[in-house]
C-alpha cells in the first residue's frame, strides 16, 4: 500500500508552524488544552474556538480603536472591553495577546490614551 507522499511534507510544515508559535511565545499551554480536548465528536474543536476567538476578537479591537479616536474616552467602557480580550485570549492560549492587553490595562489606569 502506497501512502500518500505530499501530505507528509506539508504535514512537517504545519508542525514547525505551529511549534514556531509556542517558542515564539506567541501560544501557550492553554491552547494544548483545546488541542487535547478533541475527540471524535468535535475533531475541529481547537478550530472552531480559535476561530470565536478571532472573529470576537477583531469586533473588540475595532470597539477600541473608535473609542480611543474620538475623545473624551470612557475609559470604564474601555477597560471592560480590555477585560473580556485578555479573558478570552487567555482562555484560547493567544499568551502574546493577553501581555499586550495588560499593557493597555495599565495605560487606561494611568487615563495614558498616547501609549
Amino acid at each position: 500500500m502506497e501512502t500518500n507522499n505530499a501530505a507528509d511534507p506539508l504535514h512537517e510544515q504545519l508542525t514547525i508552524m505551529r511549534n514556531s508559535l509556542f517558542d515564539e511565545k506567541m501560544l501557550n499551554f492553554q491552547f494544548r488544552l483545546l488541542e487535547y480536548l478533541e475527540d471524535g465528536a468535535q475533531p475541529n474543536f481547537a478550530e472552531q474556538v480559535m476561530k470565536t476567538f478571532f472573529e470576537s476578537s477583531t469586533e473588540k479591537i475595532a470597539i477600541l480603536e473608535q473609542a480611543v479616536e474620538k475623545p473624551p474616552s470612557d475609559f470604564s467602557e474601555l477597560d471592560k472591553h480590555l477585560y473580556h480580550l485578555k479573558g478570552s485570549s487567555g482562555g484560547v492560549g493567544a499568551h502574546k495577546v493577553w501581555i499586550e492587553v495588560g499593557k493597555l490595562e495599565k495605560y487606561i489606569e494611568e487615563r495614558n490614551l498616547e501609549r
